[in-house]
């Protein structure tokens, strides 16, 4: 059986695949045309609770588009999150969407010389049932 952490990750893979979004693990090579999803961060939290443990995740989705895609960035964070707040339900977890915990936003980044970019940061929070 897989961990929670990576069955969470995977479904959330698939889902931004099944959008129809280009996604990786990690950055693509630099010639890997605009727009693309990286989901490369998954942590999990344990909670103690008066009669039991509870385990709750988070998740950082990076979404990159050119300096023209601003809207789409937006667009596709939009997306994303929606599939989200549905909860994951995985082979051998169910992940209940923490909507109040979501949070996203898109912020021009110009750290590659002679290029802007927009950045879409979506993170996303859940509790393991």
């Amino acid at each position: 059986m897989m961990s929670p952490r990576q069955e969470l990750y995977d479904a959330l893979f698939m889902a931004s695949q099944d959008l129809g979004y280009t996604t990786f693990q990690y950055l693509p090579p630099g010639q890997t045309p605009y727009p693309f999803v990286v989901i490369n961060d998954v942590q999990m939290y344990k909670v103690s609770l008066k009669t039991a443990v509870q385990a709750h995740l988070v998740v950082t989705m990076h979404v990159w588009g050119d300096a023209e895609s601003w809207t789409m960035v937006n667009d596709m964070i939009e997306q994303l999150e929606s599939a989200a707040q549905r909860g994951v339900e995985t082979e051998n977890y169910h992940f209940k969407a923490r909507i109040n915990d979501f949070d996203s936003q898109t912020v021009v980044d110009d750290s590659v010389p002679n290029t802007m970019l927009n950045h879409g940061l979506l993170t996303l929070s859940f509790v393991l049932t």
